[in-house]
């Protein structure tokens, strides 16, 4: 963000903004929303057979370029020098709203699927009103302006339920005031609220480092990551360690997706080059990297098919806790129809978590045709705010083709078969991944 024209107070040596001002430069705002109702009656009263009566997922994404602005209220620590113990505290706020600013009406469509009196299911849209977002929250004492919050409250009737969202803490504690909408009543909504004001708070036309070098060195470091990950995914041993353990596919998924990270994070962690990290990565024993678990503990693995359970995850070794800045979910066909390749698969959808919410940005209907696409500019400004313009926009781009060869994978070859099949896929995805980063780096002249 860029800070505007703001006071300064000076007492010799000790210089302070009481009230700092910053214009957004790209200010990434998301909401996902997710609703299901079902039909929670025994099975022998229902009058369909699948209790779903309606599901409908969506989000709003958008970036605001003017308008709203943050202010960093700092008025205690500029009284310090004058005054002693004083009563102020220091505190950062903002505010914005709107409507969806792809849409000329002001309004977000979410797509999703009704029951009919036949007991199918058909294609539908609701519409939903704009939103507000305010957030007043005092400074840590690190200077950080982050958080997350979430509470339960009252849909007071409405659906969808309001978007008008306000979280502070300057309220003294247990206040309602502390969360609009209000925490209690029927509690029959979730709201999960996160934030993020980082960065190097600078002035116009400051930089911190050379950005040509910057694209390069991102766009190198996420192309030597991808070959250790490749290397494990190549690693026999690993394979069959997780198959000798005797567990059934969803849980033998889950120990050798760990396997995998435990892997490549040791060979990064013991290795100061890329050959010693490739050659650690393929070689070491799977008795090594395979987590020792209870079955109990495997099984916690959601089903193949569950829309909620990120299936694959173009960037999920990033950290030692997976976090994915992409991936693909897949659904069961709701019908039980079949599509061209005779696999059972409904939909694929492929989501953007790099603002920490999940972000649809593309569908595909069960044969792998496109059916919905969201406009992209506004996902790749986060991936530029973290990696530069042309490291993030590259990223973005190598990633989006990561996954979209697992919705290519998932729509002819159906659901994971096994540990081999899922490994042989992640190495194909990966190296399409690793052929538009190359194609950006030649591009760039790194």
């Amino acid at each position: 963000m860029i800070l505007k024209d703001s006071p300064v107070v000076t007492k010799g040596s000790h210089v302070m903004m009481p009230l700092e001002t910053y214009a957004p430069e790209k200010l990434a705002v998301s909401a996902c929303y997710d609703e299901r109702t079902e039909d929670l009656r025994p099975p022998k009263e229902r009058p369909c057979k699948n209790p779903l009566i309606s599901s409908y997922q969506g989000n709003h994404f958008g970036t605001i370029t003017n308008g709203p602005s943050l202010t960093v209220c700092n008025f205690s620590s500029a009284a310090a020098p004058f005054v002693q113990n004083p009563m102020m505290t220091d505190f950062y706020q903002f505010a914005t709203g709107g409507g969806d600013p792809l849409s000329a009406s002001g309004k977000s469509s979410i797509r999703g699927v009704r029951r009919t009196s036949k007991c199918a299911f058909e294609d539908v849209e609701k519409n939903f009103p704009g939103f507000s977002f305010g957030v007043q929250m005092k400074m840590a004492p690190s200077g950080s302006m982050s958080g997350f919050r979430s509470w339960t409250a009252d849909t007071d009737g409405l659906n969808p339920p309001s978007f008008a969202i306000r979280v502070s803490d300057m309220g003294g504690p247990g206040r309602s005031k502390n969360f609009k909408p209000p925490e209690g009543g029927r509690r029959n909504v979730t709201y999960s609220v996160s934030w993020n004001f980082g960065g190097e708070r600078q002035k116009p036309g400051e930089t911190s480092e050379d950005e040509e070098k910057t694209n390069c060195e991102n766009l190198r470091e996420r192309a030597d990551f991808i070959s250790v990950v490749m290397a494990a995914y190549s690693n026999p041993s690993i394979r069959a360690t997780v198959k000798n353990l005797g567990f059934d596919l969803s849980s033998g998924i889950k120990f050798y997706q760990q396997a995998v990270e435990n892997a490549v994070m040791d060979a990064i962690k013991n290795n100061g080059d890329l050959a010693g990290r490739l050659s650690d990565a393929f070689n070491v024993d799977g008795e090594r990297v395979v987590p020792h678990e209870s079955t109990e503990s495997a099984g916690e693995v959601k089903d193949i098919w569950d829309k909620d359970a990120p299936l694959c995850q173009s960037e999920a070794l990033e950290k030692k806790e997976a976090q994915a800045n992409m991936e693909t979910r897949a659904r069961e066909n709701l019908d039980g129809g079949l599509n061209e390749w005779g696999h059972p698969l409904g939909s694929s959808t492929i989501v953007d978590l790099c603002s920490g919410s999940a972000v649809t940005i593309e569908v595909f209907d069960r044969n792998g045709k496109p059916a919905f696409n969201q406009e992209v500019h506004n996902a790749v400004a986060c991936w530029q705010g973290k990696y530069g313009d042309q490291a993030g926009k590259a990223r973005f781009e190598s990633s989006l083709q990561h996954e979209r060869t697992h919705v290519e994978q998932y729509t002819k070859k159906g659901p994971i078969r096994s540990i081999d099949d899922m490994a042989e896929r992640e190495l194909e995805a990966y190296q399409k991944e690793m052929e538009m980063l190359q194609k950006a780096m030649d591009e760039l002249g790194c």
